[in-house]
């Protein structure tokens, strides 16, 4: 769940540099493109996350035995 908050503030942070970045542009569409960068955005951030920690959760732990004491064998 918080890979989505992440991608939710990533999203927020673009949409409001590009914003003031861009305040006196000529471009007759300019936020129709600005909310289709955001929306892809925010996929590729929430699918990324979610992926990392998905691989980083399915990685198994290996213990190495300790003898502490003579060995049982």
């Amino acid at each position: 769940m918080e890979h989505l908050y992440i991608a939710f503030i990533t999203t927020i942070i673009f949409f409001i540099c590009k914003q003031i970045l861009n305040r006196r542009t000529t471009i007759p569409d300019f936020n129709k493109q600005l909310i289709r960068d955001c929306v892809l955005l925010f996929i590729i951030v929430s699918a990324s996350s979610y992926g990392i920690k998905y691989y980083n959760m399915s990685e198994e732990v290996v213990k190495t035995e300790i003898f502490t004491s003579m060995p049982g064998f």
